[in-house]
């Protein structure tokens, strides 16, 4: 009979060979697709840290441009308060005339209180209230120019006044200048 010639031991191999290959080519199949989707990880790990490289360019920009912003407005208020305070100071010993516009709060004020924002929680409530006392400030100076600039008592309490608000937001504006730091630094260097 036929079937006690075939050799079994040949078919087994022949089998076992068989299965060998499909595992073979399964794990083939397997290799690729594991190598295509490390080479997509990889893809999306380098435009993450393309993403965040850019987004610590963007903080740092934003820093910089806050500091720029906040770092002027102080200065020009400053240098208003000096101004005034001699303009007042010089109509005190003579009639020097007050010029019809006052100017002691900076024009970009609310830029610098916005952007004060990004730099600091406490920044824009000591900008705010500087800039805030120097219109209190401007007010009593507008009583002087109402008035004539003469110094009556009632004057002479607002020139006070006035001075006092410019005093106290020196100082606030002063304080704020501790709360402008140096732009932030990216703790890890770029390593190309």
């Amino acid at each position: 009979m036929w079937f006690y010639q075939i050799d079994w031991a040949a078919v087994a191999t022949i089998a076992l060979v068989i299965v060998t290959l499909y595992y073979a080519w399964s794990t083939h199949r397997i290799l690729k697709q594991s190598e295509k989707t490390s080479k997509a990880i990889e893809r999306q790990a380098s435009a993450l840290e393309e993403s965040n490289r850019l987004l610590w360019q963007q903080r740092e920009d934003t820093w910089r441009l806050a500091r720029v912003v906040v770092q002027s407005s102080i200065a020009t208020a400053l240098d208003n308060i000096e101004e005034w305070k001699g303009r007042i100071k010089a109509l005190e010993g003579s009639h020097v005339p007050l010029p019809s516009t006052i100017d002691l709060v900076p024009l970009d004020a609310p830029s610098a209180v916005y952007h004060a924002t990004h730099i600091s929680s406490e920044l824009p409530l000591l900008l705010s209230g500087a800039f805030r006392k120097l219109e209190y400030a401007q007010r009593d100076i507008r009583v002087i120019l109402d008035s004539g600039q003469i110094i009556s008592s009632q004057v002479r309490n607002r020139i006070d006044s006035g001075l006092d608000f410019m005093d106290m937001a020196k100082a606030e504006l002063n304080e704020a200048k501790k709360y402008l730091p140096k732009a932030p630094t990216s703790s890890k260097k770029n390593s190309d």
